[in-house]
Formats: structure tokens, sequence, C-alpha cells
């Protein structure tokens, strides 16, 4: 059993640990490799296919899967590998801008072993070569590609942002879409073999022949759609401009998912779990905004037992999960929740634990340059969220006499600070985080400071101080999220 222990002013508390770590950096999954990562895709052996300037596959344990050996080479200013699909065979469908034995090519078909297939027909984008030449893709029941991006021919063929091309790679004559007055930004298959088309401000259905399905009107009930999910009973995630909605097959807002989550900077790739949750990256608003990953239940409500902050230094920007139920993620990152991690990281998708909660506090008047000091460690070998209040004007509520009036805080792992606050974001949702971990509420726009954190095994002080040297009562809080 891991424990979680707490010291505040030299006392000392040991705590079982009884919490969920869904959500939390899985600390034995560490990939090597640097630079760029474009894309990523399960792989058959539970590890996981990633897209740098090369095609690499990993094994569950983190290493390289050295039986696959890849070809493909993406480098230079427009090079990239947009999109990769893994077939059931344990195929691979490639899509973006890269070069084969130094011939540029656009799609190919990789085999197990990592060799590229012979057989499959290498669509031409050109004559023009934009630097994404692939914006959004899918590939449905029968194993063809369908691509958007920002192209007007194909194999010589005019088209307008939007094509498919057959299993052996050939352009599929017979998929005649609308043209679209924009470049799709997401794509998806229902299982009725319609074809989900977004981007923009709105969402539109076609028809496996690419005609407009006119039973559907066009859903424009939010702005800057990034990303699209299509789960096994055909719900439609839409993730655009601050949240997500849930569609029903017609395109009509299902209302049974409600949802009052908000991200800051739209939404950035979202995948459903096998039980039904929906697991969404982007940037949380907030103060300071996180990039992050959030699970939401099937009714739209976050999933409390998901550790929401993503803690990384860069965009999360592709979500893929593991057969074991695990969630990779990868983007233009370099650290993900205090772990070193060139652009890929592997979360913990399972409970292991029932979940909880706990927190600690100290009081003390700050005068005459004396802060209140707190610590805290974590044992393990798992990170865990935080929250850390230092309250002064929230104080009066409970009748203590001269409160601290501005109360800041800074988080110190040995010497380095890791976290401060000088004030909190009054939203709902920063409310109901604060109420799910069971603090008390603080009044409408208070001075207070309140901030979150996930924190890797460790000692941590928080020091607590008025504002140019102001004097008063403060409560520092820390609670295990």
């Amino acid at each position: 059993m891991k424990h979680f222990a707490i010291s505040v002013l030299g006392l000392t508390a040991l705590i079982a640990e009884c919490f969920a770590t869904t959500g939390l950096i899985d600390t034995t999954f560490v990939p090597a490799g640097k630079g760029r990562v474009w894309t990523i895709e399960d792989a058959p052996n539970g590890g996981v296919y990633v897209a740098r300037n090369t095609l690499k596959r990993f094994n569950s344990d983190g290493t390289e899967d050295t039986r696959f050996v890849c070809p493909i080479v993406a480098e230079g200013m427009v090079a990239n590998l947009r999109m990769v699909f893994a077939g059931a065979d344990g195929s691979l469908l490639v899509a973006g801008t890269f070069a084969i034995d130094s011939q540029p090519a656009f799609t190919a078909r990789v085999l197990s072993d990592g060799a590229i297939d012979p057989s499959y027909h290498r669509a031409n984008f050109g004559p023009a070569i934009p630097a994404a030449i692939v914006t959004a893709g899918a590939v449905d029941a029968a194993g063809r590609l369908l691509l958007a991006g920002p192209f007007h021919v194909v194999d010589g063929h005019s088209v307008s942002y939007l094509t498919r091309l057959l299993p052996d790679g050939r352009w599929d004559e017979t998929f005649t879409p609308p043209a679209l007055s924009g470049v799709p930004a997401a794509l998806g298959v229902l299982p009725s073999g319609q074809i989900v088309v977004a981007g923009g401000t709105g969402v539109m259905l076609l028809k496996p022949d690419g005609s407009p399905d006119n039973s559907a009107a066009t859903y424009t009930g939010m702005s800057d759609i990034g990303a699209v999910a299509i789960s096994s009973t055909g719900r439609i995630a839409v993730g655009g401009d601050s949240r997500v909605v849930m569609l029903r097959e017609d395109l009509t807002e299902d209302t049974a998912f409600a949802s009052d989550f908000r991200f800051q900077l739209g939404v950035d790739d979202l995948r459903f779990d096998p039980a039904g949750r929906l697991v969404a990256a982007g940037i949380f608003a907030g103060f300071p905004a996180v990039f992050g990953v959030v699970r939401f239940l099937p009714n739209g409500a976050t999933d409390s037992s998901w550790a929401r902050l993503g803690g990384t230094d860069g965009r999360i920007e592709r979500v893929r999960l593991s057969q074991s139920g695990d969630v990779y993620v990868s983007g233009r990152f370099a650290t993900i929740q205090g772990a070193a991690r060139a652009g890929v990281a592997r979360l913990h998708g399972a409970n292991s634990g029932a979940v909880g909660w706990v927190n600690t506090s100290a009081r003390a008047t700050i005068r005459d340059g004396e802060p209140l000091i707190a610590g805290f460690f974590v044992n393990g070998d798992q990170p865990i969220q935080v929250l850390v209040r230092a309250v002064g004007p929230g104080l009066a509520q409970f009748g203590v006499d001269a409160p601290l009036p501005h109360p800041k805080f800074v988080v110190y792992s040995g010497s380095t600070p890791v976290l401060e606050a000088s004030g909190w974001s009054d939203t709902d949702e920063m409310r109901s985080i604060q109420s799910a971990a069971g603090a008390f509420p603080l009044p409408s726009n208070s001075t207070d400071s309140v901030a979150m954190m996930v924190l890797p095994p460790g000692a941590y002080t928080v020091i607590v101080t008025g504002q140019n040297g102001e004097a008063g009562a403060a409560l520092c809080e820390v609670y295990r999220l």
C-alpha cells in the first residue's frame, strides 16, 4: 500500500493512500526519442506508434520494438506525419508529407514489421504541396481512407478539401462530396457508415458516397471546432471554442450530456474509452491556464477519479487509448506532471484504489516579516494532484479578527519554487473543485489565493505572506484531489 505523508510545522501524520491514480503519469513508461511528435497510435502489442521525423513502435514497457523498422523519413520545413491509423492486421495507413527511400510521398501502407507495402498506391496531392497537406483523417469499415486538408488535386482529379482513397490507395471516384468552403478540422465515421465532417462553426453529415445527408441539419452550435470522436453506439462528441457537446446521429444536441467544464483555447483531441467515458485534451480555463487532459462521464460530469491537470509545459495534441485502458498522450511538451517526457507519455486509465481526499491545514498570525510556513511530503512512486489555498479574508465568516487582507503563497521543492499564487479565479469550475475537495467556500471575489498542481513524490514547503508587508491571521490548506 502506498502512503501519503503530511508534515505541518513539525507535526507529522501518516495516512494510508486509498485514492485513484487515474490521469496520473505512469512512471514505468519512458520511451526514448526527441523532436516534435506529430501523432501517435495505439499498437497491437499494448504499446504505441510514435511519429516524429521517423515512425517507431514502442512496447508497453517503453522500450523500442526493434522488430519494427520503417524507412519513412519526415525531415525539412514542410515534412510531417500527420495521420497514422492502425489496421486489425497490424498494418498502418500513414498520411502527411514525407519521404520513402528519398522519394516524396503523401500516403503509404506500412506492414506490421515496418516495411512499406509495395502494392499500395501512393496518392499524389500535387502540384502545390502545402506544409499541412492533411489536417484530418478517418478510416471506414471497408478500409477506405478519408482525408481532409488544403488540397485541390489528388492523382490529377479535382477535389475540394476532402477526398477518399480505396483500400489499395487509389483515388475513389465514387466518393463525390460537395464543394466545401473551408478545410475540415476533424472527420469521423458513424457505425451506419455516414461521415461526420467538422470544422469552423459547423458539423455536417454526408452519406457513405459523399453526398449530403439532408435528413440531418448542419449543427452550428459552437465555433472553432477542432476535434470529433465517435462512440461505438454512434454518439458524436464535438470539441470547440470552450466546451464539449454531444450530438446524436441526426446532429441534434444530446442534452443528457450536460457539462459545465470549460476550456480556454479550444479542444485538441477527443477519444471514447470502452466504458463510454470521453477523454479530452486541451487548455483548461483558469488562473493560470493549464495544458491537460480531462475525462467526462457518459452524462457529461467530469470524472472525479481522474487527475484532470496534465501539468505539462506544452500543448497536448493527441490522445489514444491502450488495450488495457491506459491513456497515451503526445504533443509539444518536454515535461508532464514534473517528469521529463519528450512529447509522449502514458497516463493511468484504470483506478488503483477507492476515491477519496485528504487535507492538512495550519493557521497563524503573520506579522513583522514572519510568514506562515507549512510542510508536506508525498511518499510512493506516483505523483498526486493538490489544491493549495492561502485564506485571509475568507476567515472573516468564522469570526476571525484581523484576517490577512491579501495572502499569497509559494510552494517550494527544496529551494526551487514550483507553484505560487496571488489571488484566484472565482469561477463555477474552481468553486466546484474546492467543494469536491471538502474545502469551505470562499466569499465572492475574495482576495484569498488558490492554485492547483500535480506534484511528484518529494518534500514540499508552503510559505504564506501578505502583500506589501501586510499583517493578519491566515490559514494555509493543502488538499489531495
